[in-house]
């Protein structure tokens, strides 16, 4: 008698897992099958992924970003990678900009190259680069480290290499004042990267002298790194001259004109 109790629990026992083990095998058949990601095409995150024909992603709200990455170390957003002669990125736009870059206190922009050419704008009747500046800064700057480099370089094949629309301010061009009873006036320019090659220096009268005029002016007199004018004659009192650097040849010739080998 003592036996019965025990048979009925562990009948109930049995049935309760055999029920569970139905359940369990009727929800898996309710639930589509388990996919790895890849297998079927899909991206996976935190690996490499290839294809041969092109992905796209689109979207039909106007006012939503089609494609969104976030990222918060100095390492890139989003890396283009060509290693054949395309481009690494490549914005499309109809009316609006091709690619836009917006940084509060960074570079909206960057290009860099080892050898060819870091930023490069085509335009067949517009602009090529473009630069706007609302408040205060410089809309275009370049600058050159290398001692032969050219921060900034106009040329054109038929048409006007540069055409300034406006005031243009040059840093190598000053006042001097020739002393009452000298003829001419020093100017040291050996902290302002010195007078290398055969510099072309223009100078004239501020103070008007009567019968006194500029008669040359040569650089690297007295010394290296100097500038002189030289009046026609001695002034009769402080008499202001305006002079102006428009360009060095570093290679020992006045720019833009050819040596004397060719």
């Amino acid at each position: 008698m003592s036996s019965a109790p025990s048979a009925r629990t562990s009948r109930r026992v049995f049935l309760a897992a055999a029920t569970g083990a139905s359940a369990t095998a009727v929800s898996a058949l309710d639930r589509p099958a388990t996919v790895l990601a890849g297998d079927d095409g899909d991206v996976v995150l935190g690996a490499a992924n290839s294809s041969t024909t092109t992905t796209s992603i689109g979207i039909a709200a106007n006012a939503s970003d089609v494609f969104s990455a976030t990222g918060s170390s100095e390492n890139a957003v989003i890396v283009g990678t060509n290693s054949d002669l395309g481009s690494g990125v490549k914005g499309v736009a109809t009316t609006g900009s091709g690619l836009l870059g917006v940084a509060p206190n960074g570079i909206g922009v960057e290009g860099s190259s080892k050898a060819g050419t870091a930023v490069l704008g085509a335009s067949e009747e517009g602009t090529g680069v473009f630069g706007h500046i609302t408040l205060h800064g410089d809309a275009v700057h370049g600058h050159s480290f290398a001692s032969k480099g050219v921060g900034v370089r106009a040329s054109a094949e038929a048409g006007v290499a540069l055409v300034v629309d406006g005031k243009a301010s040059f840093t190598r061009s000053g006042r001097a004042t020739v002393a009452t009873g000298a003829s001419h006036v020093d100017v040291d320019l050996r902290s302002d990267d010195g007078l290398a090659g055969l510099p072309m220096v223009f100078a004239n009268l501020y103070t008007h002298r009567p019968g006194i005029h500029v008669e040359a002016v040569r650089p690297n007199q007295p010394t290296a790194g100097k500038l002189r004018i030289y009046l026609n004659r001695a002034v009769p009192g402080p008499t202001i001259v305006v002079w102006l650097i428009l360009g060095e040849d570093r290679q020992g010739r006045p720019s833009g004109r050819p040596s004397a080998a060719t």
